[in-house]
């Protein structure tokens, strides 16, 4: 990871501000382990999330249910759901798998 450029784990693109963004995809699951090789700061909310993006990423995904604002060159692995759900409703790790899901990368511009 570049020097001051952070890199977030979130479970929807969230543009946090005003600016230039973009967002690419889908991302495989070796692009997504390459991209948090030097580290990370998990925003994941749920437990089921976290269980799951620790498979796939290969390395220890803890739940913070935190408020992310994206700086000039943050990036944002994201792991998104391929539906929305009803209100309330929160999947288990099998779940999630069943609904489907995509990674994608976000970047703030500017």
């Amino acid at each position: 990871m570049e020097e001051g450029v952070a890199l977030y784990l979130l479970n929807s693109p969230v543009l946090s501000d005003f600016g230039m963004w973009s967002y690419q995809g889908p991302l495989t699951t070796d692009e997504a382990r390459a991209l948090v090789e030097d580290g990370f700061h998990s925003a994941i909310g749920h437990q089921a999330t976290a269980t799951l993006l620790s498979r796939l990423l290969g390395r220890p995904v803890g739940v913070n249910r935190t408020s992310v604002i994206l700086e000039n060159g943050d990036k944002a692995l994201i792991f998104q759901l391929e539906r929305r759900l009803p209100e309330g409703r929160v999947l288990s790790e099998a779940e999630l798998l069943q609904s489907g899901y995509r990674l994608g990368l976000l970047q703030r511009l500017s």
